[in-house]
């Protein structure tokens, strides 16, 4: 049967194939698609499709094969690849059309919903394709948790929500049958009144999940309530009363992943009884060490040096209420490392404390060998001694554990990069950033240090924009290089004072701390160059 709406879009308002492959050219040389070659060949394939009015072949099973190099036995219905990257492609679109597009005479959207691009003139509106047969939304559910709220009058303990949360997200992302968005992208919403249509427009998803959490003496309340946001309709929801207690509290957790991934998935298929056992795991037996590690994701929001002296102090009590606690031994061990890797103590000159964080993070493993955690934690300290054939073995088995997990898949392509495995760590922070749209800003970090070795100061200075950390002294360490490069005293200059409140001494340490994340000769000789360049033009030479 023809689709009416197709033949409307070969009326004479629409591009010409001329046009159309001029324009998607002109698009896939911009920054973005330059670095991203999965999705520029997505983007090339189902625009050249459409050009041929081949719309039947756009479907995940055929784009997969085509563009993703999957195999005949793939499942669209338990392998995400295309959806996700979909999602990521819409947001590229968007991105570029916001920017470098902005007066561009034709326009290549990606419909909502489908794998079908919408082109037309810039002053049009377009005509969205009725395609009921490559709708996205039948591949996989997806659900975000929104921050939960804390409702008792203890205010000094409102982390105790924001780890529930987290835990909540990581036990549910454990469901092969089930999207989960990350933490950094749900985290924007936190005391924010959640209009559900709109977050499911925002996030491109189908459920979110609402929650509170109330603490009162030995007594712990948890209710939760699951909406659909295409009609802002609750299809489930559960109050929760138990004895405060760790085994409570993860019982809880557990009652809501399964109850949630069972309502939202039940039309793909049983919950698999692997994928159940193994949220059983019952991390220690004490809520003070548990609360103690919750401290940890206070830190990851702002990297600030205060946080890190209040979560290392609650990683340290933890191991000593608790020994057998991986967790806290996963967290106590990336603690060591950030220590020396970010100079929060001594100005980072105690290399001691990187052996000490690696025995800690080989505990986090013995501890509780099936704990991705825990090998996250190994892999970083691997890293930091810059043992890559050891840090690569562990964050594969991290992404074995829980392959879903954006933050772990973030961390790998960050750290890859500063190997100098650029394009793999670039492909799997591609991948994290899919995951979680408001990723952390340090994912910026490997592009920035690409294009100012590759001498495209402009593209740096974008990809720095986009970085909002200002705990973090790298921040203005690459503001001061590329402010230095443009020949901007002044601004350059307000970046190394702002380096310089943080780490006094940087001037001196700037080769050894380069050297601490950077593992290429070559790229550590470009970015000394330019920060002593930056130095000059700034006036602050010491």
């Amino acid at each position: 049967m023809k689709n009416n709406n197709v033949e409307a879009l070969s009326s004479e308002r629409m591009p010409t194939s001329d046009q159309s492959r001029r324009q998607l050219e002109r698009i896939l040389q911009s920054p973005d698609f330059v670095r991203s070659e999965k999705n520029s060949k997505f983007l090339s394939y189902i625009v050249e499709e459409t050009i041929a009015n081949r719309h039947s072949y756009l479907k995940a099973y055929t784009i997969a094969l085509e563009v993703f190099g999957k195999d005949q036995a793939f499942d669209p219905q338990t392998d995400p690849i295309v959806r996700v990257q979909a999602v990521r492609l819409r947001r590229m679109l968007e991105q570029y059309y916001l920017a470098d597009g902005k007066k561009d005479e034709v326009i290549i959207n990606l419909l909502k919903g489908s794998y079908i691009p919408k082109i037309y003139y810039n002053d049009d509106h377009g005509v969205d394709l009725e395609v009921p047969d490559t709708q996205i939304d039948t591949v996989i559910p997806s659900v975000a948790v929104m921050p939960f709220k804390y409702l008792s009058d203890d205010n000094s303990q409102e982390y105790f929500a924001d780890g529930t949360t987290e835990e909540i997200i990581c036990k549910l992302s454990q469901f092969k049958e089930i999207l989960v968005i990350a933490r950094h992208t749900t985290h924007q919403y936190k005391d924010k009144t959640i209009d559900p249509k709109q977050v499911g427009d925002q996030l491109d998803v189908r459920f979110i999940l609402l929650g509170s959490l109330r603490k009162a003496g030995n007594q712990i309340r948890v209710a939760v309530e699951l909406i659909e946001t295409r009609n802002s309709a609750a299809i489930w929801s559960q109050a929760f009363d138990k004895e405060l207690s760790v085994k409570n509290v993860i019982s809880i957790q557990d009652e809501i992943a399964t109850s949630v991934s069972a309502t939202i998935a039940q039309p793909y298929g049983v919950i698999l009884g692997k994928d159940l056992r193994s949220l059983k795991r019952i991390p220690t037996k004490s809520l003070t060490a548990y609360e103690y590690v919750l401290r940890y994701y206070q830190f990851l929001s702002t990297f600030s040096p205060e946080d890190y002296e209040w979560a290392r102090e609650g990683a340290e009590k933890a191991i000593k209420i608790d020994p057998n606690y991986s967790d806290a031994w996963a967290a106590a061990a990336i603690l060591c490392a950030d220590e020396y890797q970010m100079a929060y103590r001594n100005e980072g000159k105690n290399k001691g404390v990187v052996d000490e964080g690696f025995k800690m993070a080989q505990k986090a493993v013995k501890t509780d060998p099936e704990n991705p955690f825990a090998y996250y934690a190994l892999f970083y300290l691997n890293v930091v001694k810059h043992d890559v054939d050891a840090f690569r073995q562990a964050a594969d088995r991290a992404l074995e554990l829980n392959p879903r997990n954006a933050f772990i898949l973030g961390e790998y392509g960050v750290q890859l990069s500063w190997t100098g495995a650029w394009e793999e760590g670039f492909e799997l922070i591609e991948q994290a950033m899919t995951l979680n749209p408001s990723h952390p800003d340090f994912y910026h970090f490997p592009s920035l240090v690409y294009y100012i070795c590759n001498d495209d100061i402009d593209n740096a200075l974008r990809e720095s924009k986009k970085v909002d950390l200002p705990h973090m002294f790298w921040s203005h360490f690459f503001k001061a290089i590329l402010y230095g490069s443009l020949n901007k005293q002044k601004e350059a200059e307000t970046a190394l004072k702002d380096l310089f409140n943080l780490y006094p001494t940087f001037s001196e340490n700037a080769q050894t701390e380069i050297e601490k994340w950077m593992h290429e000769k070559d790229v550590i000789k470009k970015l000394l160059a330019r920060y002593r360049n930056a130095e000059q033009i700034s006036g602050l030479t010491t």
